[in-house]
């Protein structure tokens, strides 16, 4: 989070990788995806999918960031969703309120832009 160079990109990167054979030296790593952080936002999201043991692929959506794990605040949807299932499972969070009403100095999230990510 917040490199500023391509040297710090490729230190992160190497420390990355280390970690990883630390933690799990069989881990075949297939490659790795860069984003450009974002220096100003109004919420921070998580959305994604991972392989459950029991369901299979599943779509994660919930409060993001560096209080992510603190909040446990993520639902669970199974693909394939459209724009109503994909609200539902949003529905399923407490950052939706927030994020429908806007909160304080923040304003509601445009959700049917959110619900078409999915």
């Amino acid at each position: 989070l917040g490199l500023k160079t391509e040297a710090e990109v490729e230190k992160a990167f190497a420390t990355m990788m280390e970690n990883v054979k630390a933690a799990c030296p069989a881990a075949n790593i297939e490659g790795v995806t860069l984003q450009r952080m974002v220096d100003k936002y109004d919420y921070e999201l998580i959305i994604g999918s991972k392989k459950d043991p029991v369901f299979g692929p599943v779509i994660l959506f919930g409060s993001g960031g560096i209080e992510a794990e603190f909040q446990k605040d993520v639902a669970v949807g199974l693909p394939p969703l459209n724009q109503v299932l994909a609200r539902r499972v949003m529905e399923g969070t407490k950052i939706y309120e927030m994020l429908y009403k806007g909160f304080r100095t923040k304003p509601p999230a445009n959700l049917r832009l959110l619900e078409k990510l999915w």
